[in-house]
């Protein structure tokens, strides 16, 4: 198996199943559990925990066309395995009302256990001093926090920012922060933001804990319009500082923002803008949002 190493992630994906399956297969274990792909295993409890079906989304397989064959072949052997564990946890209801439709698996064998969020997303003054590093102190500005691509349509986001600008409905001023690696952003994405240079929009890249509660403290919401999410973690972590949202009105995300935030269609960019609006220019419907953040 260490030889497989040398060859690429299929290759070392071979490898880690066929040591799982050697290991589980030689030694007397009560439980396995999986929080990767799983694999084979015989004679002994399983537990998967899968936190969403994302490669069945059709932006997940656009994104990996490139690699479709290899992708696909993973994507079936992943849920193909999944059907044969003795029981699957999965961290949103809209997740398991997914692996039961798509999946066919019982939903008595589906456990919904919820992800927690660090506690250093709280409440309380955002350090000018941290907000000054990025450029944002003394700034209005929305967040976006998550991988670039797929799903995140932060492309559409920028265009509803960008049509808010241009109306007049938001100050020229305002800003939109986006936390990310800029590697993973869309061609088209790159291409927008430079033909939209100066317009305030900042990428801000490998942000601890420790300076992204301030962003959200000081943010006047996080955006999270993704297509597909299969629990929305930055949401979460919005809240428990005390920050409004708005969310896509599809698969977790109003299930994790419930009412403390606005929910629009992912496709409905007039929608997005309309509620990046009520965000910068509301302040009653703000207080109200975060209000109900915090409880």
């Amino acid at each position: 198996a260490p030889l497989l190493r040398g060859f690429g992630p299929a290759a070392r994906e071979i490898s880690r199943r066929r040591y799982v399956h050697l290991r589980s297969n030689s030694e007397r274990f009560d439980l396995v559990h999986f929080v990767l792909d799983p694999a084979p295993v015989r004679g002994t409890k399983t537990v998967f925990t899968l936190f969403d079906l994302a490669r069945q989304s059709d932006e997940y397989k656009e994104a990996t066309r490139a690699a479709r064959f290899r992708s696909a072949a993973r994507t079936r052997l992943r849920y193909g395995l999944a059907r044969r564990m003795d029981r699957i946890i999965t961290t949103s209801e809209a997740a398991q009302e997914s692996i039961v439709d798509q999946l066919g698996i019982d939903r008595k064998l589906i456990d919904v256990n919820v992800i927690a969020h660090d506690v250093a997303f709280t409440p309380g003054e955002a350090d000018a001093d941290v907000l000054d590093e990025i450029g944002m102190a003394g700034k209005s500005f929305a967040l976006f926090v998550g991988q670039f691509g797929r799903q995140k349509n932060e492309e559409r986001l920028l265009r509803a920012f960008f049509q808010a600008k241009e109306s007049g409905a938001i100050n020229g001023e305002t800003a939109m922060v986006l936390v990310g690696s800029s590697e993973d952003l869309t061609d088209s994405t790159r291409r927008l933001l430079s033909e939209r240079r100066g317009d305030d929009v900042v990428i801000v890249e490998n942000v601890p804990d420790d300076v992204l509660v301030h962003c959200y403290r000081a943010a006047r919401c996080v955006c999270l319009p993704s297509s597909y999410e299969g629990y929305g973690l930055p949401v979460q972590e919005a809240m428990a500082c005390g920050t409004p949202s708005i969310v896509s009105n599809v698969t977790s995300l109003p299930e994790i923002a419930m009412d403390s935030g606005l929910a629009v269609a992912p496709d409905d960019e007039t929608a997005l803008r309309d509620a990046l609006v009520m965000m910068f220019t509301d302040d009653k419907l703000r207080a109200s949002l975060s209000g109900r953040a915090r409880e």
